[in-house]
């Protein structure tokens, strides 16, 4: 009988202890946001363009400096559940909000090649932007999705410099 008692208090020891993965913590759209610009900007290999979509930008003065726009579109593959998020080298954005899509949204952005119903999230395109006090940028860009099935996670990083054109000044 003791040694039956002992295993079953042991037994109860160890399934108590067990993880549950469906309980474990999520994590919220902050600490996501904070762990993709770590991520970002510790990358050190970064690509100039991508074969599954265009990449561009554009910066332009504003009253308060420099407003920059990062264009993804143009999908030559399907893209489902976006997000991109934009840094620009030497900038702490723990206290400042870089230019981000996808994040912290509820809904979805799809891209798929030459298909578009923004109301059910199938974009043509996104559009991020930010503010910066220099009319020359070096942004680092990050831009991750899913596949179809869901059961492939993409992540590519990019380095994108712009400067205000001449005909902008």
């Amino acid at each position: 009988m003791k040694k039956f008692c002992c295993f079953l208090l042991l037994f109860l020891l160890l399934c108590g202890c067990q993880r549950d993965s469906s309980s474990a913590r999520k994590m919220t759209a902050e600490e996501r946001y904070l762990d993709l610009v770590e991520l970002l900007q510790a990358q050190e290999v970064l690509r100039e363009s991508s074969n599954a979509f265009d990449l561009s930008g554009e910066i332009v003065p504003i009253t308060e400096g420099y407003r920059y726009y990062v264009f993804i579109d143009n999908a030559r593959i399907a893209l489902y559940d976006m997000e991109a998020l934009a840094c620009e080298d030497g900038v702490d954005y723990t206290n400042q909000m870089a230019a981000s899509v996808g994040i912290f949204e509820e809904n979805e952005y799809h891209m798929i090649p030459n298909q578009s119903n923004p109301d059910k999230g199938y974009v043509s395109g996104l559009v991020i932007s930010g503010v910066s006090q220099k009319p020359e940028v070096d942004l680092r860009v990050l831009i991750q999705w899913e596949n179809k099935d869901r059961n492939n996670n993409t992540r590519a990083y990019y380095r994108l410099h712009l400067a205000v054109s001449e005909e902008n000044d």
